[in-house]
């Protein structure tokens, strides 16, 4: 009887995925009974051939995604305990041994954690080992509650059974971060073990992008948290931005010569951040309020349309206030450019009020083009 299935996400990985295989059946042949899924997301090389020819199971998933390769194996896989790796041999999966045990022992998801491991020289790039993941780590502790340290390691085990009952619907590379903010959710135990990093094998650019990916994982991060957890951390953020706006446009002002804060240029200023300040509050308010579920039954389909339709008002009303805040900001830097960059009256308040429009629909177009695109507002 299969025990653990390695499921093998794989995208034109031929340099690499033979040796990733070899050295699974040489960790742990004789010592569990096991299944290897290459999970190929239409791979142009030779990968597929070379998945056949190993003799492991081949599962070809069609729609493209990481997330969308990931839960194809699942969802083809015989053992209990899942395991899953990358097939560029950036990871050791004789590591894998302890994940497998701590899921054996009741975890549902044991994760590897690379910065406790070992980050060997050029396998993470610097933006990514000490901004990205950190940063989004911590966001994913502190929005979710759960005690990982390494949201984005793509080694880990997990209860197949357990997977499943998740309801995993994420297609890409944010599908690390929803695995365990599900599974955090249900109060069941995560588990953590250092991993080691090593540099890829590849011969191209990775599949990860930067920040797209980044994006992607920060976006479900927020939109999966509860609305007043949202609101709260828009909130403290929107405060500490106002208040560095603020203090910059006050050093400026002084530096010319205006010494009066209360003066009618900084005037304008105040009324203008404190607009922004309320209207990207007001539209967290929106968000929260478009988060509620849908109680009736009978009703799901109308409402999610009026919802649809509402942000889609929302984005046009957005776009357009953007539209007219650039408009009139470009306008006025161009005046100010053929005066060679010399202040001239009426600058200063024009361009501060200007501001607003922009501000406000560029919150707008974030909110509204979030919830269209992305679709997590039943997750809520």
């Amino acid at each position: 009887m299969i025990e653990v299935s390695f499921i093998i996400p794989c995208l034109n990985e031929e340099l690499t995925l033979r040796t990733v295989i070899d050295e699974i059946r040489g960790s742990y042949e004789g010592h569990v009974e096991y299944e290897i899924l290459v999970c190929d997301n239409g791979s142009s090389d030779k990968s597929r051939e070379i998945a056949r020819d190993s003799g492991v199971t081949l599962i070809e998933v069609s729609e493209k995604g990481y997330g969308n390769a990931i839960r194809g194996g699942i969802a083809n896989a015989k053992g209990t305990i899942g395991v899953m790796g990358d097939a560029d041999g950036s990871y050791t999966f004789s590591e894998a041994k302890d994940l497998i045990q701590d899921t054996r022992d009741g975890a549902v998801l044991a994760i590897g954690n690379r910065f406790r491991g070992g980050i060997q020289p050029g396998a993470m790039p610097f933006l990514h080992r000490y901004l990205g993941n950190p940063v989004l780590s911590l966001l994913g502790r502190t929005l979710h509650k759960t005690g990982v340290g390494d949201f984005h390691c793509g080694l880990r085990a997990f209860s197949i059974e357990e997977m499943k009952a998740l309801g995993l619907r994420s297609s890409g590379m944010e599908f690390a971060s929803e695995m365990v903010v599900r599974t955090a959710k249900t109060g069941r135990r995560i588990s953590e073990r250092p991993v080691t990093l090593k540099p890829d094998g590849r011969n191209r650019a990775p599949h990860l992008r930067t920040w797209r990916d980044g994006w992607r994982h920060l976006s479900f991060l927020l939109t999966t948290t509860g609305p007043s957890a949202l609101m709260i951390s828009g909130a403290l953020l929107l405060l500490s931005t106002s208040l560095v706006a603020v203090a910059v446009l006050a050093i400026l002002a002084l530096s010319d010569g205006a010494a009066d804060l209360a003066g009618p240029r900084m005037q304008s200023v105040y009324i203008s951040v404190g607009t922004i300040a309320s209207t990207s509050v007001l539209m967290f308010q929106i968000a929260r309020a478009l988060s509620e579920p849908i109680e009736a039954e009978k009703s799901i389909a109308t409402k999610k349309q009026s919802r649809n339709t509402q942000l889609r008002t929302l984005l046009v009303v957005s776009c357009g206030l953007l539209s007219i805040g650039a408009l009139v900001i470009l306008i006025e830097v161009f005046r100010w450019s053929s005066r060679n960059f010399a202040a001239f009256p009426g600058s200063t308040l024009i361009m501060s009020v200007a501001t607003v429009p922009f501000v406000v629909g560029a919150n707008g177009v974030f909110l509204s083009t979030l919830a269209l695109v992305l679709k997590r507002k039943d997750m809520w």
